[in-house]
C-alpha cells in the first residue's frame, strides 16, 4: 500500500498538527492552573492535589476495567446512559 505512494513519508495521523495541538491543551491547561491560583481561587497544593485525585482515578479505572465482570456492568451501564 505504502510503497506505491509518490510520497512515501506521508502519513495519517500527521504529526505536524498533533504536536501543535499537544502544546495549546497543555498551555490552556497549565493557564487554567495558574489563574486559578493567581486570582487567589485556590493555593498551589489545591492544584496538586486536584491533579493528583484526577490522575489516580484514571489509573483506578483503567485497572478496574480490566477485570471482565466489571467491564461488562460498564458496558451495560454505557449503554443505559
Amino acid at each position: 500500500m505504502y510503497s506505491k505512494n509518490a510520497n512515501v513519508f506521508a502519513a495519517i495521523p500527521s504529526l505536524h498538527a498533533a504536536y501543535p495541538t499537544i502544546t495549546d491543551l497543555f498551555f490552556f491547561t497549565f493557564g487554567v492552573w495558574f489563574s486559578a491560583v493567581y486570582s487567589g481561587h485556590h493555593y498551589v497544593i489545591d492544584v496538586l492535589a486536584g491533579g493528583t485525585c484526577a490522575v489516580t482515578a484514571y489509573t483506578l479505572y483503567r485497572l478496574i476495567s480490566r477485570i471482565p465482570t466489571i467491564n461488562r456492568l460498564l458496558v451495560a451501564y454505557s449503554k443505559l446512559i
